[in-house]
């Protein structure tokens, strides 16, 4: 089959794709290592975010226009953040100056393509881009059980300690969920990378 050289949209989509493929290897890294006795609340937190990044590779990979979405959204967090830092004394903390400046050349970078009034537009949360793909239900159970343990809940407050062989079943079985999702992510990805593989145009990261 030949190679389809992608257009300008295209090429934005794959680029998107591709980072959230990194982010998903990067995380799902972590999560194996976490084998190694890591606390249940980080294995929680890594599986969830795993989730996320399926919901928004499989959201991204139906359109250019929801890619592009995505990555608007990346803006308007770089926006948050340097509202954020300009309500801090940043006085005598350097480290955090230098932040600001980063975080202002990476909106500058990413900005560079909108179209006049596009960051007015409102965020597309999680939640919306699971309905917006037919996953609601999946996403809804699975966040809000990882988030049970991610985070000091009055449940985990109450029940702790738990048995360590309680534990690391737990553990083990929350891993076993984010790898799964991992691989169902690498699927997506490479089911969508696959026509422009051999284009003479990749959009690779």
């Amino acid at each position: 089959m030949a190679a389809v050289s992608p257009s300008q949209d295209i090429l934005v989509q794959c680029v998107v794709v591709n980072k959230l493929a990194a982010a998903v290897r990067s995380y799902t890294n972590e999560l194996i290592s976490a084998r190694e006795g890591r606390p249940l609340s980080t294995v929680a937190w890594l599986a969830r975010c795993l989730l996320e990044l399926l919901i928004w590779t499989e959201f991204c990979v139906k359109s250019p226009q929801n890619a592009t979405n995505f990555a608007i959204d990346a803006v308007r967090d770089c926006d948050d953040l340097t509202k954020r830092f300009a309500t801090m004394d940043l006085e005598g903390h350097p480290e955090t100056i230098s932040s600001l400046k980063d975080f202002g050349d990476i909106r500058t970078e990413l900005e560079a393509d909108l179209l006049p009034g596009e960051l007015d537009k409102r965020y597309k949360d999680v939640r919306t881009a699971a309905q917006d793909i037919g996953k609601l239900s999946f996403f809804e159970v699975g966040f809000k059980v990882l988030s049970k343990y991610a985070h000091p809940t009055a449940m985990i407050i109450m029940i702790e300690p738990i048995q360590s062989e309680r534990s690391i079943l737990i553990r083990d079985t929350i891993i076993g969920q984010g790898l799964e999702m991992a691989k169902e992510t690498a699927t997506i990805v490479k089911a969508f990378l696959k026509p422009y593989i051999d284009s003479p145009n990749p959009a690779n990261d």
